[in-house]
């Protein structure tokens, strides 16, 4: 039997590969170490509130590093733009801290709701409003491209009950998906 170079090349690429995957899954760990280290797959199709808006967040097919977002509001309105990974991760930092003040108790007005404006000078397409009453807090996700500006209702929660469900957290768990699979090694 005669073995051809090429063949031989393939046969050699292939079981480097195989060695090379074998010794990466010896490095992740089991259980729930593993499932810490190994970087999340981003979720692919939009998310839909119980209001009928959805967000969508995807990779963009043109352009490498760069995400396409796009935001509706369930009825006819659409907002989409592409955004890169430091754009991203302001957006996951402004959404951080409008996390952090919708749970804790400050600013709260016992008589009258009141609203905080989440966002930066430097990156103006996102905002992100906590509307704060007695009990509970409100969030309004705010995205401004070249199309246009549409605000969505992003969900209330009750501060007392500390639970993180609603579409403002759906959303921030897809972005930083987005941004753990951006930062992921190449080689996967």
């Amino acid at each position: 039997m005669k073995f051809r170079p090429i063949t031989c090349i393939a046969v050699v690429a292939l079981c480097g590969l195989w060695v090379g995957v074998l010794a990466q899954g010896q490095n992740i760990g089991t259980g729930r170490e593993a499932a810490a280290k190994a970087p999340r797959p981003l979720i692919k199709g939009p998310i839909k509130s119980p209001t009928g808006a959805s967000f969508n967040i995807a990779p963009s097919s043109e352009v490498p590093g760069e995400f396409q977002v796009v935001i509706t509001d369930g009825d006819e309105q659409v907002v989409s733009g592409a955004f890169n990974l430091i754009q991203l991760e302001v957006l996951k930092a402004i959404m951080d801290e409008a996390r952090k003040f919708a749970l804790s108790e400050e600013g709260v007005d016992k008589g009258q709701p009141t609203t905080s404006r989440f966002s930066t000078k430097e990156e103006r397409s996102f905002i992100v409003d906590v509307t704060k009453s007695a009990t509970q807090s409100q969030f309004f996700f705010t995205l401004q491209t070249q199309i246009g500006r549409l605000t969505l209702d992003a969900g209330a929660i009750k501060r007392n009950d500390k639970r993180e469900e609603s579409f403002f957290f759906d959303i921030r768990a897809r972005i930083e998906a987005a941004i753990a699979s951006a930062l992921a090694p190449a080689s996967r």
